[in-house]
């Protein structure tokens, strides 16, 4: 084997610096022209150069190829589990699913290729470099990943969780989501990986990342630390019960919420989603002027529009699912338990309103309970003080339910969450 070419990052200056990926070149001096029948399960096939070739659908399992080159294969639904490609050299490869778990790359190419959803999983890659490549889910839990270089490719979402890394870097590279949990990194380096806003990302120790993914991670590291991030004046008037329990949203909180899309994996239906959440954030804006805790209200408002939805629209909402871009399962579900979660508090504030005699809830339910005795200077015993104290006694009940209601509104959220996601897998 000859190493006519190295691929070498700068050199590290310092024991800080994570020491670069070294790249042998394939060797590829000894081609001969062949055709696709060449290639069958279990074969080893030597110095075969391919071109506008067709292997979809093929069974390769366990295939070995040494020193050969493919440029413009298509390979979709190709079976290469097991395969061994030792000096090799894969251009314009296309393919919708690439089967390759426990394979071997040793000292191979993939360059300007286009591949849907890759599952290679527990292999065993070495010298490896992935240039100019578009990956729509790429699967490496378990993978042995030696001397790895990815330069100038996307990715909608990378899965390294578990790996055994060691001198991997990437370069001018994006990810929608990556999730890297678990396993042994070594000089693992990050900072050429664009990670887009938004989406989770999930990183373990010894990894290398530049001072904007550190800003950009930053809830992400507070959430594993147990540490909660919220500006003081959403939370100066909440219970401890609440700030430790709940997040309450707001209209703009639904209007603004993004999801990821998942690539050939389950989701639900984006369109099904947006309308139901545009319905949600109508629901909560006419909730947030009735109550007077709009950003633009001054107070309660005596206003009546329709109320689209309630608790239990929430509650008994059905999303169908579909494996062409859906939104992600779990992130939906979760944030629908926060939905569920406020417009029970919202509705149980909206009853609390009605008791006492507030404008901007239905008069039904205060009349449920009859007169409040606290209108019209009603106390017991006749007496201003005693009106006084008696008041004051309403007011904490009233604060005491509410805090029940709203414990309750999360409970039952989150045994709903784990109900939608039983439905979803049909279970």
């Amino acid at each position: 084997m000859t190493a006519g070419r190295t691929d070498t990052a700068d050199d590290a200056s310092s024991l800080a610096v994570p020491r670069p990926p070294v790249l042998t070149a394939p060797d590829l001096d000894r081609l001969r022209d062949g055709e696709a029948d060449e290639l069958a399960a279990g074969e080893m096939v030597e110095d075969l150069q391919m071109v506008e070739a067709d292997l979809s659908g093929a069974d390769l399992l366990a295939l070995s190829l040494l020193s050969c080159r493919f440029s413009e294969v298509f390979a979709n639904d190709t079976d290469l589990a097991a395969a061994r490609l030792v000096d090799c050299r894969l251009e314009r490869l296309s393919a919708t699913y690439l089967h390759s778990p426990r394979s071997t790359w040793h000292t191979v190419e993939l360059v300007d290729s286009r591949i849907g959803a890759w599952e290679i999983y527990d292999a065993d890659v070495e010298s490896v470099l992935i240039e100019d490549c578009r990956l729509g889910f790429a699967n490496l839990v378990g993978t042995a990943l030696r001397d790895v270089l990815i330069r100038g490719t996307r990715i909608d979402e990378l899965d390294l969780s578990g790996i055994d890394a060691q001198r991997v870097r990437f370069e001018d590279c994006r990810v929608g989501v990556l999730r890297l949990r678990g396993g042994s990194l070594s000089d693992v380096d990050l900072r050429g990986l664009e990670m887009t806003s938004g989406q989770r990302h999930r990183l373990p120790g010894w990894a290398t990342i530049s001072s904007g993914q550190l800003t950009e991670l930053a809830p992400l590291l507070a959430q594993h630390l147990g540490l909660r991030i919220e500006d003081r004046d959403h939370v100066q008037n909440a219970t401890p019960r609440e700030c430790t329990r709940m997040t309450l949203l707001t209209a703009d909180d639904v209007l603004n919420v993004k999801f990821e899309v998942s690539s050939f994996k389950e989701g639900y239906n984006q369109d099904e989603v947006d309308v139901f959440l545009d319905d949600v954030t109508t629901t909560m804006r006419e909730f947030e002027e009735r109550l007077g805790t709009s950003r633009e209200s001054s107070g309660p408002s005596h206003r009546r529009t329709e109320i689209l939805l309630t608790s239990e629209g929430v509650r008994n909402i059905r999303f169908s699912t579909t494996r062409w871009s859906g939104y992600h399962i779990d992130q939906v579900d979760a944030f629908l338990a926060q939905v569920l979660t406020t417009m029970e508090t919202l509705e149980a504030q909206a009853r609390t309103n009605a008791f006492a005699g507030q404008p901007g809830t239905s008069a039904g339910v205060g009349g449920a309970y009859g007169t409040d005795p606290t209108q019209a200077g009603y106390a017991p015993g006749g007496s201003e003080a005693g009106g006084s104290q008696y008041a004051e006694a309403i007011a904490q009940r009233d604060q005491y339910i509410t805090q029940l209601q709203q414990e309750n509104a999360y409970l039952r959220s989150e045994l709903e969450s784990a109900q939608r996601r039983l439905g979803t897998t049909g279970f």
